[in-house]
C-alpha cells in the first residue's frame, strides 16, 4: 500500500515521522502524534525560538503518564540539519550533528547518536521506551545535506534493534515511518519493514498540514486518538524553514 492511504488505514500509528520533498523542491518534515491514553492526548505542538515542542494542555492529566516521555523537543534546526523524533534522543542526535567534524550521511549521524547507551532521568535515550507491554519503540529523522534518513530502536527478544534507512528525496514523494503497524490492540505492534512510500500533495503549507491531520481521522467517534501533526518545509537554496501546525485543541498556525 502506497500514498496517504498507508496513513488512513492505520487505525493507531502512534506516532508517524514522514520526511520527503515537494514539487516546487523544498524538503519536507511531517510529525505526527497520536495517543490512546488521556495522559497522552494532554499535549498539543508549541513553536518557540525555532523549535517545535509538545507541551501540556492539561498538567494535571499529563501526570497519570510519563511527563519524561511525553514533553520534548520534536523537531530542531541545526546548521543544514533538520532532525525530528518522537522523544528526547531529537536532542542527542542534535548533539551528535554539533560534535561532529563534518557532514556525514543520515546513517552515519544515527550512529553516532546510538553508539552508546544515554540515561537522562534513568531512561536510555537510544533504546525503546521502558512502557511494557508496548516498549513503544524510538523513532527519528534526519534531513542533511547529504540526504534523508530515518531510524527506529524498538524492543526485539528483549533487547533493543536498531536499524537506520538512508534514502534519496524525490519531489512529490516521501518515506514514512511509524512507532505502530497501525492495528489498535495490546500490546501495541511495533513497526516493521521499510519505511512506506508515501504521496506528498501538492498544496499549501497550513493545508498540507490539515491533509495529514485529516488522513489520521478516526474510524468511530470515540477512537479519535489525533493530538497533532506538524509540518516544516525547508529550502536548502535559501537556507530558510517554514512550519505549520494543527492540533486536537483546536490551535494552528
Amino acid at each position: 500500500m502506497t500514498g496517504l492511504e498507508a496513513l488512513s488505514a492505520m487505525e493507531y500509528p502512534g506516532r508517524f515521522i514522514i520526511l520527503g520533498k515537494l514539487e516546487t523542491g523544498q524538503e519536507l518534515v511531517v510529525y505526527g502524534v497520536t495517543g490512546r491514553s488521556e495522559s497522552s492526548r494532554a499535549r498539543r505542538f508549541e513553536q518557540d525560538k525555532g523549535i517545535i515542542r509538545t507541551a501540556p494542555t492539561n498538567p494535571e492529566v499529563l501526570k497519570k503518564g510519563n511527563p519524561k516521555l511525553l514533553i520534548y523537543n520534536a523537531i530542531r534546526k541545526l546548521d543544514k540539519n533538520i532532525v525530528v523524533s518522537n522523544g528526547a534522543q531529537t536532542d542527542l542526535i542534535y548533539d551528535a550533528i554539533h560534535s561532529l567534524d563534518f557532514d556525514k550521511s543520515p546513517a552515519e549521524i544515527f550512529a553516532s547518536a546510538f553508539r552508546n547507551p544515554c540515561l537522562v532521568d534513568g531512561i536510555d535515550l537510544t533504546a525503546f521506551e521502558p512502557d511494557e507491554p508496548n516498549y513503544t519503540p524510538r523513532i527519528s529523522g534526519l534531513l542533511t545535506p547529504r540526504g534523508a534518513g530515518l531510524a527506529i530502536a524498538k524492543h526485539q527478544n528483549g533487547r533493543v534493534l536498531r536499524t537506520f534507512f538512508d534514502f534519496p528525496l524525490v519531489p512529490g514523494r516521501g518515506k514514512l515511518i511509524a512507532t505502530y503497524t497501525g492495528v489498535n490492540q495490546n500490546p501495541l505492534p511495533s513497526f516493521a519493514g521499510e519505511p512506506l512510500d508515501i504521496g506528498i500533495p501538492f498544496t499549501g503549507l497550513q493545508s498540507l498540514a490539515q491533509v495529514f491531520y485529516d488522513a489520521i481521522f478516526p474510524r468511530a467517534a470515540d477512537k479519535d486518538f489525533r493530538v497533532g501533526v506538524a509540518v516544516v518545509s525547508y529550502d536548502r537554496t535559501l537556507d530558510h524553514i517554514s512550519s505549520s501546525i494543527v492540533n486536537r485543541d483546536g490551535g494552528s498556525k
